[in-house]
């Protein structure tokens, strides 16, 4: 009797060992299940440990043009300083080829090697829906006066990273997208300059403004190899945005026909060079020789580059925002928001490694903007060093008024999720097509925006496909 006794007792045994596997099992698979169908949960409460060491990569671009050694200087000299604060996070950082660095960047995360922390300098905000962390968690801790860090950053860039709840990305600077005038050429066609400073002006104003150049026998050079221009003439016209929450297309035929519009009648008036197609090569030679009063679009780099030569070239310039299709009141300008970017593996690797990567990119974008608010006269997002900004950039008081302005006017865009921002770099590929045709193809406006909008409609059908399927 003992002994069948015994016999059951180790089957009990067996069976209740079996049941409590079967359970553990099962919540670790609901956990996981949880931790992959819901948002990646971090917990930004959580300590580093001061015995470990935490080794982290960082991907930064050089970010001047002939002066890279001062800035891995720069770069080499803000790690030591972070490390007097946190010995045991070991930074490696990488300096990007600008022209191939989205493309490393994608190409690493996808075979689950990529950095931990990125610096976006053109925007992409959003890359991968798997790997890339919010930066939310750690900016709406409250400290113990209740204060958030949340509340130290520009608004407009916080708005500009912020989708689903979430904020994917922290701000570092904020560039405003202007033109740059000839004040004097400008001067001469009687244009209220200051009134187009301070409040904006209108398509119109600029054909009238452009043929009494044509009279002075002046140019406006529009560069039609970058299509940013276009964006800008999108955004002016209130379509920023180009897909609503559900998916459905908000640019429509008649909003890109009137901004091509726009071009062909600035054409029409022989604003531009004879040879049009060439601008791009003519814009800083022109501008220097006081033929062209305007150029468009104006990246962050070239405008540092007229700057600095303004004071050679006895060029006075002057910061114009790009006109709207209406003018009806005070005109917002499009603001350039640059951040860095928060990345993890596939194999996660703790909410402690996480907050590591986030203490350094909370330093480097503070320290960094002190940096860079000298060299390229960007303003700061992370607003206790904005008050400073007027005192350290070394611009004309004149241009730093405008500058400031077009901030205080800024507008832009939320991000609403990562499938919608992927279907507009898709759109983006097809207006930088339609952009090309009309610069380049002897086509009719009507037949390029046609082909426009079917190619849209294309990629959200394919999109919704797949989105089904899944």
């Amino acid at each position: 009797m003992w002994e069948k006794l015994k016999f059951n007792l180790s089957w009990a045994v067996i069976i209740a060992i079996m049941l409590l596997i079967t359970v553990i099992s099962g919540t670790v698979t609901l956990f996981v299940k949880f931790r992959t169908e819901s948002e990646f949960s971090i917990d930004p409460t959580i300590e580093l440990a001061p015995n470990q060491v935490y080794q982290i990569t960082y991907w930064d671009y050089p970010l001047f043009f002939g002066l890279e050694d001062d800035y891995q200087e720069f770069l080499e000299g803000a790690i030591k300083e972070f490390n007097k604060f946190y010995p045991n996070i070991e930074v490696t950082y990488e300096l990007l080829s600008f022209s191939e660095g989205e493309a490393k960047l994608k190409n690493a995360l996808a075979e689950d090697r990529g950095p931990d922390l990125y610096h976006d300098i053109f925007g992409a905000k959003l890359i991968s829906q798997e790997l890339q962390l919010p930066v939310s968690p750690f900016l709406n801790l409250e400290d113990e006066a209740g204060a958030k860090e949340l509340d130290d950053y520009d608004p407009l860039a916080l708005q500009a990273l912020s989708g689903k709840e979430e904020i994917w990305g922290l701000p570092t600077w904020l560039v405003p997208q202007v033109w740059v005038g000839n004040k004097e050429l400008l001067a001469q066609t009687d244009l209220e300059l200051n009134k187009v400073v301070g409040e904006g002006w209108s398509w119109q104003e600029l054909i009238e403004v452009s043929q009494r150049l044509v009279e002075e026998d002046k140019d406006i050079i529009f560069n039609p190899h970058n299509p940013e221009l276009f964006y800008q003439l999108l955004i002016t016209a209130g379509k920023g945005e180009w897909l609503s929450a559900e998916g459905e297309l908000l640019l429509t035929e008649k909003d890109l026909t009137k901004a091509f519009q726009f071009l062909e009648e600035l054409r029409a008036s022989d604003a531009f060079p004879r040879e049009e197609k060439r601008m791009n090569e003519k814009l800083l030679p022109y501008f220097w020789e006081n033929q062209a009063a305007i150029i468009a679009p104006v990246n962050l780099w070239l405008l540092n580059n007229l700057y600095q030569r303004e004071l050679k070239e006895g060029v006075e310039l002057t910061l114009l925002p790009p006109p709207s299709p209406s003018k009806l009141g005070k005109e917002s300008v499009p603001v350039e928001i640059k951040s860095l970017l928060l990345f993890r593996q596939e194999e996660y690797q703790g909410d402690d490694h996480t907050k590591a990567v986030y203490k350094f990119a909370q330093f480097i974008t503070q320290r960094k903007n002190q940096f860079l608010a000298q060299k390229l006269n960007v303003m700061p997002a992370y607003l206790p060093l904005q008050e400073e900004w007027s005192t350290e950039v070394r611009l004309k008081e004149e241009l730093k008024v405008q500058l400031l302005d077009y901030l205080q006017r800024g507008t832009s865009q939320e991000i609403d999720s990562f499938i919608k921002f992927d279907l507009e770099k898709g759109f983006k590929e097809i207006i930088e097509q339609g952009y090309y045709n009309f610069w380049f193809e002897d086509r009719a406006i009507s037949e390029i925006v046609t082909e426009m909008m079917v190619a849209f409609e294309r990629i959200i059908a394919e999109s919704e496909q797949r989105m089904s399927e899944n």
